[in-house]
């Protein structure tokens, strides 16, 4: 009987860890097809545009994303949010800026970070946008 509550335990713990990057994929899954929503945006109608991104703590802690062809407009559509637990890894609004030849307009490549928002042993992943080519890389 112990063992079978021990070999219980394990397989409920790693089930548990499933969830948690499962959460974490499906975060970062969304915020590239969001990114390349604002790349093939401003490519195909010739306008900038943007993926913006930040973080709330209303009504719960959580990050939140849009796609918006002019800041002063709000965004297209509304307004995407991170699985519960997940947030930016950022202090302040953050943006991406596509030009209409689909490159960037930034001086490097863009960064996001996405992360739980627990303590020290939380998963994160760096999704990284080609200045040149505005396409989005995940790195884990």
């Amino acid at each position: 009987m112990g063992i079978m509550m021990l070999l219980l335990a394990i397989a409920l713990g790693s089930a548990l860890g499933w969830g948690r990057s499962s959460g974490l994929r499906a975060s970062v899954l969304n915020v590239k097809s969001s990114l390349a929503l604002a790349r093939q945006l401003a490519v195909t109608h010739s306008i900038p545009a943007s993926f913006a991104f930040g973080n709330s703590s209303t009504p719960v802690d959580g990050g939140y994303y849009v796609v918006t062809t002019n800041a002063l407009t709000g965004g297209l559509g509304e307004t995407n949010y991170l699985p519960k637990g997940f947030i930016f890894d950022t202090s302040t609004w953050s943006r991406v800026d596509f030009m209409a030849d689909g490159a960037c307009s930034s001086a490097g490549d863009p960064v996001i970070v996405i992360r739980e928002i627990r303590g020290a042993h939380h998963l994160a992943t760096t999704v990284t946008v080609a200045r040149m080519t505005g396409v989005a890389r995940t790195m884990e």
